[in-house]
């Protein structure tokens, strides 16, 4: 992913390498790159509880993308994993997407793509499929098309989805193989999300970004921590959920 997050700064792109797990029903989009922190920073903690230290140390790394989706192929419903200090699991229902299949063709990895757009989200969009995989996943929220959607970007070149490769569901990924819950499209229950309703987490959300004191406060305490939602080393930098992207992907008011 290839993310210009704020205009007025349009040479520093942001990227991050995401994971796109698609099955027979449904799909999963999540940051690989915060599956690896992850790893790094347990294998870090494990090694100092062993060593006796009890005062953990972990690596800020870098931001990452928090939000995790799993998407109904045959519906527009979304299960969403989020975070602000603890996680949050919410469902929500997706507007659907109309696309526009077009003529032009291309080969992304040696597979041939055609070429459709939308407007969706508050963006022109534009995406290559492959139909001889015939699921209608793609990253983000992008989806419906008669095949695998390879790459995408919007008009103005402000985000941008490249293909980097593709692994059978039975391959043995030393990434995945540390954290259980990306193994298949499921609800990662290792930090046991807090679920809630889509207006109450927006409530939460909103006071975070507005007033992090105080949502501390008043929820990132630990009655909410009984309750689930663990805290995550995986999202080791604060700028992950404590700011706010100035030209996020979804323009949608």
């Amino acid at each position: 992913m290839e993310h210009i997050r704020d205009k007025s700064k349009p040479k520093e792109v942001y990227k991050e390498t995401m994971m796109l797990l698609v099955g027979e029903g449904h799909s999963k989009f999540v940051s690989y790159d915060k599956i690896k922190t992850h790893n790094t920073n347990h294998e870090m903690i494990i090694a100092q509880l062993n060593s006796g230290i009890t005062n953990f140390t972990g690596l800020t790394g870098r931001t990452v993308t928090i939000e995790e989706f799993i998407i109904s192929y045959n519906a527009d419903d979304i299960l969403i994993d989020d975070y602000l200090g603890r996680h949050y699991m919410y469902q929500d229902e997706l507007e659907p997407i109309t696309w526009d299949l077009l003529d032009s063709v291309k080969n992304i990895s040696g597979k041939r793509c055609h070429l459709a757009s939308t407007s969706y989200q508050g963006r022109k969009w534009f995406a290559w499929y492959n139909s001889e995989i015939a699921i209608p996943a793609g990253p983000w929220l992008l989806r419906g098309l008669p095949g695998l959607i390879m790459e995408a970007y919007d008009q103005n070149k402000e985000v941008k989805f490249s293909f980097q490769g593709m692994e059978i569901g039975n391959a043995i990924n030393e990434v995945l193989q540390k954290r259980k819950g990306y193994q298949f499209i499921e609800i990662d229950n290792f930090w046991e999300p807090i679920k809630i309703s889509k207006d109450e987490f927006q409530k939460r959300k909103s006071l975070a970004l507005s007033d992090l004191k105080a949502y501390r406060i008043q929820y990132d305490n630990p009655l909410v921590q009984s309750h689930g939602g663990g805290y995550d080393y995986g999202v080791g930098h604060p700028n992950s959920w404590t700011k706010q992207i100035s030209n996020p992907i979804s323009l949608k008011k």
